[in-house]
């Protein structure tokens, strides 16, 4: 595609345009044409015009370049482009589900599901301390499933309009925005589904919170340590070890009470794809180990990477939202 436009361009350098040769003589054979005629008035005119026709070429020329250039450009951003266009899908995608699930939220039997917030608080009664269960209040988790969805539409607009900065973190292989939009909204889809197990404990539920944030920003790290070529291994470990303390609470809840069926659902799909994030980044961490030396196979491979983190994303937001959603619209 590009030889053929330049091919094309080159081309025009030969022939005529806006009436004019573009290949023209220099000014010593222009004053040497003028000698010749004899006229000198005749001569100075002729000298004038053909310096008109060279100008006019030169700047032809320089159009040619900049057609050049914005053709170079286009050839080695095309592959970029789509990554606009998936950010640009998956801003409507999200949009879509966030009006749905809100809109089904608030509208039918789905916010009919309470849960109530409790804390135990100490009361100290004489020398020996009591835990008083408190009740701090309820809440509809129906009616604020749309939140992750909204969370991660706004980050994809976000790439969109801001392409240029987008693709030179993802060439980097550093995704910040990834990360706290990772952050706020996994952290959502977690509380959700220990509330639909029945756990209320406010300081349970904000400390797991606090856990799967810090477990995201591990994430940052280990991307931090691929780009400076550190070991990052050490830390996936580690971050994966921290990731087992809120699955082991909730597979306890499991044994202890039998929740709906697509609450079980729920805890398994959001499982799973915590799993698939977590190879994603292992991936990631073992073929850049082998591709330190090579920039241009590096940046592929945060290519891929981004991909497959932006697919892993769409899938499990969409489908822990009309999975809860179909689950608590079950007659």
């Amino acid at each position: 595609m590009e030889s053929s436009h330049i091919s094309h361009l080159a081309s025009l350098v030969d022939v005529e345009q806006n009436g004019y040769l573009l290949d023209v003589k220099p000014d010593e054979q222009e004053c040497e044409a003028g000698g010749e005629s004899g006229n000198s008035a005749a001569s100075e005119s002729d000298v004038r015009e053909r310096r008109r026709k060279r100008k006019l070429s030169e700047s032809s020329d320089a159009d040619e370049r900049i057609i050049l250039q914005n053709l170079r450009a286009l050839i080695s951003n095309d592959r970029d482009v789509i990554f606009w266009h998936w950010n640009a899908c998956l801003t409507i995608l999200h949009l879509a589900n966030t009006i749905g699930s809100a809109v089904v939220g608030w509208v039918t039997r789905v916010s009919n599901l309470e849960v109530d917030i409790w804390a135990d608080l100490p009361n100290w009664n004489g020398t020996n301390p009591r835990a008083d269960l408190v009740h701090l209040g309820s809440y509809t988790p129906g009616r604020w499933i749309w939140l992750f969805s909204f969370v991660s539409m706004v980050s994809h607009a976000y790439a969109c309009t801001h392409f240029s900065s987008y693709m030179r973190h993802v060439h980097e292989g550093v995704m910040v925005r990834r990360w706290v939009e990772y952050a706020i909204s996994s952290s959502w889809m977690l509380v959700l589904i220990l509330n639909l197990f029945g756990i209320g404990d406010l300081v349970t539920i904000i400390a797991l919170a606090v856990g799967n944030v810090m477990i995201m920003y591990s994430g940052l790290i280990i991307e931090w340590q691929i780009q400076r070529k550190e070991q990052a291994l050490t830390t996936w470990i580690v971050n994966a070890l921290n990731s087992l303390v809120p699955w082991t609470l909730i597979f306890i809840v499991l044994g202890m009470n039998r929740p709906p069926w697509f609450a079980y659902a729920a805890a398994i799909n959001y499982f799973v794809n915590y799993i698939l994030f977590a190879v994603v980044s292992v991936v990631h961490i073992h073929y850049s180990k082998m591709h330190r030396k090579d920039k241009d196979a590096q940046k592929l491979l945060n290519r891929r990477v981004e991909f497959g983190y932006m697919f892993l994303s769409a899938f499990a937001k969409t489908s822990l939202a009309w999975l809860v959603i179909g689950g608590l619209l079950r007659p």
